[in-house]
């Protein structure tokens, strides 16, 4: 038992060549094919809705123990295991801020905003974060924030399906179009049918299928060394000592990271769905935050990687010279693992992106129906054909996150620009929302769309000067930029306006909402 143990858990040197990677694949087909079974029974199970809060919202009725496995799922992306390896790879530890600043600002958000938001989606039937923004600034400042909210969904729906094409082209030798229309139209077979419901369910199992997928994956990457000690040892002796500094980032990119990848989420259109979602105040604030604290999880691909840097270097681990960092992980589990071993992992992968594939999907349809096809339409009309619109906004958003995903050459510095305009343009006004009752439309409206397109300009000059939306250009960064602006308008212009006649200063004030019950 043992050495069979060790016989599948085994690590190759060189590549197991062609035929391997045929056996790989047909093993993988098969439990693709089980995998997806079981998820359109959970579909078909949940397709009896009647309302748009089942079909969007799962009812506002998400327990603890399904938040906490369906939020872990979801928020791991192809970039928490393909992406965070080959960074691991090619660049060491410094990078895992990304990881560890979101791990302090999503409990805080949940801790800090949780419940309020929790108790007002129910008070007032909330679902978007412009709903939010509605009842306190008016109704005017409903599609400028739909644009800012809606990019980013739609942008990370695309790239995961473009992870879902890159991983059947590598694995499944599928084109990379064929690909990606395979992995979106399972994704919207499965959202389309049950909603929310059913993608919930479906995240819930797959982080089951992430987490065991990640253990076997740093077992395997320890397993090349001889073991812990040995992998340890070799990680001090054989990478630069630069890969083993957390502290070698320069601060300058440290601080976009704060902003893009930590503050962002005080304004995450996401988190605030999820909020909306829980069963109840405490699970919108508890089970919140114990799966983002378990977020640094994904710094198992971190480790992973620069394990197989190490590999390289000392001789244990042959990839081909210049490989591409974001293929080190498919190249090695189909390339240089047991058949079980890797036929598994490369099913957990394919489970780790559609589960975020769907989770953004709907996030995004649930914002384009809200905020664009309702108010369009009229309540009364909507009202009539929740559950229609509510797939024709998810076959909306699919659609446009493939062609995300096959506009290739710009869809990364794009996701990069629409979370930046998201921060850039909404936290201000948000954060006025919550404590300033002075603010006003105005000065609301002023500071969101100065600060989008800020920030966005910014970015395109960064873009063509520099070569990267995310670089920085005379030392700052368009999120630095856009905030600046932003801020300063909201001031200014709040401080020289009036309240316009719809606004309510002391609807979403936190120090009312944090309460049971409102102050008469």
């Amino acid at each position: 038992m043992g050495q069979h143990a060790a016989d599948v858990l085994s690590v190759s040197c060189a590549a197991l060549g062609p035929g391997h990677r045929h056996q790989v694949m047909l093993l993988s087909w098969v439990l693709v094919g089980i995998l997806l079974a079981v998820f359109a029974r959970i579909a078909l199970r949940f397709s009896r809705l009647e309302s748009s809060s089942d079909f969007l919202l799962m009812g506002r009725g998400i327990g603890f123990w399904l938040f906490f496995g369906a939020y872990t799922g979801a928020s791991i992306g192809g970039a928490s295991l393909a992406g965070f390896t080959g960074t691991g790879f090619s660049e060491g530890i410094a990078t895992i801020w990304i990881l560890v600043v979101s791990s302090f600002t999503v409990p805080l958000f949940a801790w800090l905003f949780g419940p309020a938001l929790n108790r007002f989606g129910r008070r007032y039937d909330a679902y978007t974060l412009a709903d939010f923004l509605v009842h306190r600034f008016g109704e005017g400042i409903r599609r400028p924030a739909l644009f800012l909210t809606f990019i980013r969904p739609t942008f990370i729906t695309g790239l995961q399906f473009l992870a879902v094409g890159t991983l059947l082209r590598a694995g499944f030798g599928l084109g990379r179009t064929a690909g990606i229309l395979a992995g979106a139209l399972i994704v919207l077979a499965i959202s389309m049918i049950g909603g929310q419901y059913s993608a919930i369910t479906s995240q819930w199992l797959q982080a089951l299928l992430q987490g065991l997928g990640m253990i076997l994956f740093l077992v395997a990457a320890l397993t090349l060394h001889g073991g812990v000690s040995e992998g340890i040892r070799n990680l001090h002796e054989l990478l630069p000592a630069a890969f083993l500094d957390p502290w070698s980032m320069d601060f300058s990119i440290l601080s976009v990271w704060i902003l893009s990848m930590g503050v962002f989420y005080f304004v995450d259109p996401w988190l605030f769905q999820w909020a909306y979602m829980a069963r109840n105040e405490q699970t919108s604030r508890n089970a919140l935050v114990v799966a983002s604290v378990a977020a640094p999880w994904g710094a198992v691909s971190f480790l992973g990687g620069m394990l197989l840097a190490a590999g390289v270097r000392g001789g244990l681990l042959d990839l081909g010279t210049g490989i591409d960092p974001d293929l080190v992980y498919l190249t090695f589990l189909q390339d240089h693992l047991a058949t079980p071993v890797a036929a598994f992992l490369l099913v957990s992968f394919l489970m780790t992106v559609l589960s975020c594939a769907s989770s953004f999907l709907m996030n995004g349809a649930t914002i384009l129906q809200t905020d664009l096809l309702t108010p369009v339409l009229g309540r009364e009309k909507a009202a009539r054909h929740p559950i229609l619109l509510g797939r024709l906004s998810v076959a909306v958003t699919g659609l446009l996150g493939i062609a995300a995903a096959l506009w290739v050459p710009v869809l990364v510095p794009l996701w990069i620009i629409g979370q930046t305009l998201t921060m850039a343009g909404l936290l201000f006004p948000v954060m006025a929302a919550w404590f300033w009752p002075r603010a006003t439309a105005a000065g609301a409206m002023a500071s969101l769309v100065s600060g989008g397109v800020g920030g966005f300009l910014w970015a395109m000059a960064a873009w063509s000067r520099m070569g990267s939306a995310n670089a920085l250009w005379h030392g700052l960064h368009a999120a630095h930029v856009g905030l600046g602006i932003s801020l300063a308008v909201l001031v200014g212009v709040s401080l020289m306006t009036t309240h316009a006649p719809d606004e309510r200063p002391e609807a979403t004030l936190w120090s009312r909402l944090r309460l049971r019950k409102e102050a008469p």
